[in-house]
């Protein structure tokens, strides 16, 4: 395992990588913090996030590799956040800060957390009403679709998740430092070059069905993830 002589070589930490079948350790370096927080940057704006917004991020420890430079992007945006658990027992918390705080975004939102909302007797419709964009993890995003909301979807892929608008015009990811790859219907991830080293993530199954296709934005055209 080779810790680099460079500064920006040099871990940050080491996260995990869930799929469908294991758990892998993610190796971060102070040179991958910087590029996710630069493109988280760019990112949360997409979401309305701007200074003086409230932020509520929702996951898990194991998770905080991937969701840290959300945090730092939204400190340099001049925005404020609250966290939480991606648990039933920790749902009473979300809860608390969307009735008393007006929040501009929550991301993150699993099926376990809007259990344990609704366990507690609070209606979902009205928990979620005054919050202008959630982001939600698969089986919560289609319970917010059937209850009347239009949320972003959050798309697992091991080291990452991926960003999908309402729109359902594709889910955003860094393609720059990740490349996807549809092999008879199945998505597969592997890390760049540039950001492989000790991390052996090469056609990692993320059980997920869909293709990449090429989409014009303003920006530029970018391959972006289309679910089945």
């Amino acid at each position: 395992m080779n810790h680099g002589t460079d500064s920006r070589e040099a871990y940050w930490a080491i996260g995990c990588a869930r799929t469908p079948s294991e758990v892998l350790p993610y190796y971060v370096t102070w040179r991958d913090i910087d590029i996710d927080i630069h493109w988280a940057r760019a990112i949360l704006p997409e979401l309305g996030v701007t200074k003086g917004s409230l932020v509520h991020f929702t996951h898990n420890y194991s998770e905080s590799a991937m969701f840290w430079p959300y945090y730092q992007a939204t400190r340099h945006l001049g925005a404020a956040f609250a966290n939480g658990m991606a648990s039933p027992y920790d749902a009473y918390r979300l809860e608390m800060y969307l009735r008393r705080f007006h929040f501009q975004a929550c991301i993150g939102v699993t099926g376990k957390v809007l259990e344990g909302i609704a366990q507690a007797r609070h209606h979902l419709d009205q928990v979620f009403a005054r919050v202008p964009v959630i982001a939600a993890f698969p089986g919560a995003h289609r319970r917010l679709e059937e209850i009347g909301f239009k949320p972003w979807r959050l798309l697992p892929l091991g080291p990452l998740f991926a960003i999908e608008a309402p729109d359902k015009s594709g889910a955003r990811y860094n393609h720059g430092e990740w490349i996807l790859a549809s092999k008879n219907g199945r998505i597969f991830l592997s890390a760049s070059p540039k950001r492989r080293r000790d991390n052996g993530f090469v056609d990692l199954d993320t059980g997920l069905d869909g293709a990449i296709e090429m989409v014009s934005t303003p920006r530029g055209r970018e391959p972006r993830l289309f679910t089945a």
